[in-house]
């Protein structure tokens, strides 16, 4: 005989749900956004993208152009040109994966902008430059790199206590979800999968709506030259997120569908 329909366990199957999303969620971040190595290793996927690349040449060559002579400034599309090929190189992948880690852990530990120090990346370039252009490689040398802010203190700030409250509870938030949906199907029968299955779909796709849409909510909002540049790095960062949103959708749905198949049979 089936059992009678608990509101209370449909309403445990809920929260479950609810908890079991953000748990994975934090999960992402933790090892990802708050990870520095692993952050660091995205540096490849981000020196793939075109406009980064674009907007990083321009970013390490305009300012050190203006503090150099004339005659070097006359050179400026040449030495754009060879930090664009110096970034695509796959040999610079390492050195840019040390400017990301020393910008992760300012994100994480520091108190104000967060800078890319790009002293690496100008030798490496002033290195390309001296094999066309001696002269014009030791006026570049002498000038500092340029150190640009990427994510003001207050995006910062935003950022940091995102991860360090999923950090402290996104294994709670997993155990807690798993623990509900437990109680709700003993309570309930098979039937409580559906109420949670259906919560954990509708969850992960609105996060994922509001992460891609609404990109503001996660504290980072770039406006400008950079812009473009920054929706490129920023969908490089959270692919993973979406791919994680996606697939805990889609077993949201396997759910909800095998707790009705086994309600009927019950």
């Amino acid at each position: 005989m089936a059992r009678a329909r608990s509101p209370f366990a449909g309403l445990l199957a809920f929260l479950g749900g609810v908890a079991l999303v953000l748990g994975v969620v934090g999960l992402w971040a933790n090892r990802t956004v708050g990870d520095s190595d692993a952050f660091s290793s995205l540096a490849s996927r981000l020196l793939g993208q075109d406009v980064i690349v674009s907007r990083l040449a321009t970013a390490i060559v305009d300012p050190v152009l203006e503090r150099s002579s004339p005659e070097v400034r006359q050179q400026r599309r040449i030495i754009v040109s060879t930090t664009e090929q110096v970034l695509r190189n796959e040999a610079f992948v390492a050195v840019f994966q040390d400017v990301l880690r020393d910008a992760h852990e300012q994100m994480l530990v520091g108190d104000g902008d967060v800078k890319l120090h790009l002293d690496p990346a100008l030798d490496a370039v002033v290195l390309e430059v001296r094999k066309v252009a001696p002269q014009v490689a030791d006026q570049l040398d002498a000038v500092d790199a340029p150190d640009p802010t990427v994510i003001s203190a207050a995006q910062a700030s935003r950022v940091r206590g995102v991860i360090d409250f999923e950090r402290t509870a996104s294994l709670a938030l997993l155990v807690i979800g798993g623990i509900l949906l437990v109680i709700a199907v003993i309570g309930g029968g098979p039937r409580a999968l559906v109420p949670g299955g259906v919560t954990v779909a509708v969850i992960a796709v609105v996060i994922l709506l509001l992460i891609f849409g609404v990109r503001s909510l996660v504290g980072i909002e770039v406006t400008g030259a950079s812009r473009d540049a920054a929706n490129s790095a920023y969908g490089v960062v959270v692919s993973g997120l979406r791919t994680t949103l996606i697939v805990t959708a889609i077993a949201g749905v396997a759910a909800a569908v095998t707790g009705g198949v086994l309600a009927r049979r019950d």
